[in-house]
């Protein structure tokens, strides 16, 4: 500052700024040049050249923070204020940045693996000819087709109406107590299968009863069944014991049925003569009290050799599949190749529920076959239909003790049993087994019927 002599005219940002003042600017000149201060040579300099041209301007003086003008200090501050301002904002935008390049990470992630798998599909698919391509364009489209969600609704209602509210005020197996006759020496798993569906689906209670034979490997199994050994294959084949063992079996059945909500008849049972002669009479003890009966499996076996047993019981349920549909149409219509409303007239009453690609469902009191298409596994490994007539076997209890529709009950149990499959396949593909879908029948029940959480 010494060598500036001359006063200084600061304005907001406090630069030097000469053109305010040229004769202050030129005294000073003028002084520093009468100094004989030493500057560079400037090779561009001529002789004609002014001092005034060689001496570049000084820099802009600026005062220290606390001599500026408010007005200054505020505006030197400024930025700085914004910048604090703004870094909480800042840093919920980067925090939300790293969330959704993550989600979208972890989305792709996860359907890589299965696009992969539909690509590999349609180029399997391009790569084949003739009735090969329309098996594998079926499969595609099975396994890509949403949910319908009519039948989905429809389920639901039902369940909304008919499950027992879960509110801790009922008692043990008020819910549902169901009973299973069947197993015998060769078939232990379909009882089981059938028993742990029911209580999978909401039944809180369920008496198994089964051969004798049978019982400890049923037992085995789970311990949430309550296995009684009803009868003896070893005493009903012994022609001198037969009618006893025959009386004991009636007699254990009397014992278990006035409990019951709902009879199921016929998973893993056999044929055997005497163990078939004495399911008839369970039937018509069931009848006399009204019991719900699903009739599955070898019990229909009995009722197409025996149609009358089951005629005009309004409480009964079949559930043939394809080759027992025909066998039941034969008995009962003359043709098996008949319609299923001609074989539920001539049922007088029974309710059926034709399995197939699409079930269909229909009793002579009703006015219309009701269909479900809910799209279910392409796998069909043994003892679905025996899932399917557990299940069964808990709604049509509920529907029962509220006055609901028994096909309703019959196209909610359809429609559970499919999504549970579905689900079971998605996770398993080929290896999927029917322990694999009881295992998804809470999820499936949940999806259609959500049970609020506790707490």
């Amino acid at each position: 500052l010494s060598l500036l002599p001359f006063p200084l005219h600061l304005d907001g940002m406090l630069g030097f700024h000469p053109q305010d003042d040229d004769a202050a600017y030129q005294a000073g000149y003028d002084s520093a040049v009468t100094r004989s201060i030493s500057l560079p040579p400037t090779p561009a300099a001529s002789a004609s050249a002014s001092p005034r041209d060689l001496i570049a301007p000084p820099p802009p003086l600026l005062l220290p923070a606390e001599e500026r003008p408010l007005s200054s200090q505020l505006e030197a501050l400024l930025p700085k204020l914004i910048a604090e301002a703004l870094q909480p904002l800042r840093q919920e935008v980067e925090n939300l940045s790293v969330l959704l390049e993550n989600g979208v990470r972890d989305l792709s992630d996860r359907s890589a693996p299965k696009i992969c798998r539909v690509e590999s599909m349609m180029s399997h698919l391009e790569s084949r000819r003739g009735g090969a391509e329309s098996s594998v364009s079926t499969e595609v489209s099975a396994l890509a087709a949403p949910p319908p969600s009519e039948a989905r609704e429809n389920a639901a209602e039902f369940l909304e109406q008919a499950a027992p509210r879960l509110d801790g005020r009922s008692h043990k197996g008020q819910c549902g107590r169901i009973g299973v006759l069947g197993g015998s020496i060769d078939f232990a798993g379909a009882p089981y299968y059938a028993g742990v569906a029911a209580l999978r689906s909401g039944a809180e209670l369920l008496y198994l009863c089964t051969a004798e034979e049978a019982s400890l490997a049923i037992k085995g199994f789970s311990p949430e069944l309550m296995v009684t050994p009803a009868y003896s294959i070893g005493s009903l084949s012994n022609p001198a014991c037969v009618e006893q063992e025959q009386q004991a079996f009636l007699d254990k059945m009397s014992d278990v049925v006035p409990r019951l909500h709902s009879l199921c008849l016929g998973p893993g049972l056999g044929r055997h003569e005497a163990v078939l002669a004495t399911l008839g009479k369970v039937i018509e003890l069931s009848r006399r009290r009204e019991l719900p009966l699903v009739i599955d499996a070898d019990a229909l076996w009995l009722v197409c050799q025996q149609p009358d047993i089951i005629r005009g019981y309004a409480g009964a349920v079949l559930t043939p599949n394809a080759m027992e549909y025909r066998l039941l149409a034969k008995a009962v219509c003359g043709d098996e190749h008949a319609d299923l409303r001609s074989v539920c007239h001539a049922l007088q009453g029974v309710t059926v529920v034709q399995k197939g690609p699409v079930d269909s469902i229909f009793s002579s009191s009703e006015a219309s076959v009701i269909q479900c298409a809910e799209p279910g596994t392409p796998r069909r490994p043994g003892g679905i239909g025996d899932v399917l007539a557990g299940v069964l076997a808990t709604l049509l209890a509920w529907s029962h003790q509220r006055r609901h529709s028994r096909l309703k009950a019959c196209h909610a149990a359809c429609v559970l049993v499919r999504a549970a499959s579905r689900a079971a396949y998605s996770k398993h593909h080929r290896a999927m087994v029917t322990p694999d879908i009881i295992e998804e029948l809470g999820p499936a029940m949940q999806a259609l019927f959500p049970v609020p959480a506790v707490g």
